[in-house]
Parts: C-alpha cells; structure tokens; sequence
C-alpha cells in the first residue's frame, strides 16, 4: 500500500510541475507579445532656433530594456512645428526631405537632427511604420 501511495505522490508532483512550467512558458510568450515603445534617450540640452539639435531614439521591450529590433525598422519623424526639419547630420540641407529614419537589424537606436526656425511650444513624434502596435516616442520642448 505505501509503495502505491509514494507512487502516486511522485506522479501528482509531476502532474504539478509540468503544470507550472506550462503556465511560466505561457507568461513568457505573452510578456513577449506585449508592446515595444519608443523613447528619446538623447536630446540636446537646449533646443534654440535655427541651430540643429541631434537627437537618438531608441525602442525598448515592455521591461524598460534596450531591444534589438529583428528586421530594418521605419520610423516615421512628424513635428508640430510649421517650420520644423529633420535631417541625418547637423550640416544637412533641413529642407523637408527627410520625413522617417530606419534602425538597422539588430540595433535599438537611431540618431537624426532637428532645426526649427520658428518658437513656440512643439512636439516631436517618432513611431514605426508600418504599424506594430508599438508605443510611439514623442518630446516636447520650447524654443
């Protein structure tokens, strides 16, 4: 009679344990699933008018880390600004053309410049495209 009773208690204990690894497995892959957001890590100290002002943003996983994004990824730059220009250097023309950046595979940040002529409160706004359900970066500031 023990030698059935310890057999079905070491046979209960397994029946847990699977369990368990089943529902820790499940967690991971949802935490996994959950949004990535973007943050602006690097601004310059002070933003002043007609002067281009590197900035870096970086996306990060839903436990405030760094993340490597997996393939080439978009991001879509939007200003409040009517005079505001983004740009891939601090000498670059500033002329409108540059409207999205890309974070290369395997890497979390990118840097980009902005040069407002105008003052004013403004907010940036940086998110992936296309959509990922990510959380998009936005910064404001006043000129």
């Amino acid at each position: 009679e023990s030698i059935t009773t310890g057999t079905f208690n070491w046979a209960l204990i397994a029946v847990i344990v699977i369990i368990l690894i089943v529902i820790l497995l499940l967690f991971l892959l949802l935490i996994a699933k959950r949004k990535k957001r973007l943050v602006f890590i690097e601004t310059s100290e002070q933003i002043k008018a007609g002067v281009a002002s590197k900035m870096t943003v970086q996306v990060l996983n839903t436990r405030k880390r760094p993340y490597d994004v997996d393939e080439d990824t978009t991001l879509k730059l939007k200003t409040t600004s009517a005079t505001g220009r983004f740009d891939l250097k601090p000498t670059g023309a500033f002329d409108g053309s540059i409207a999205s950046i890309v974070i290369p595979k395997d890497a979390n940040s990118i840097s980009f410049y902005y040069r407002d002529s105008g003052t004013g409160k403004i907010e940036i706004e940086v998110k992936e495209d296309p959509d990922k359900g990510w959380k998009k970066g936005t910064y404001k500031f006043i000129i």
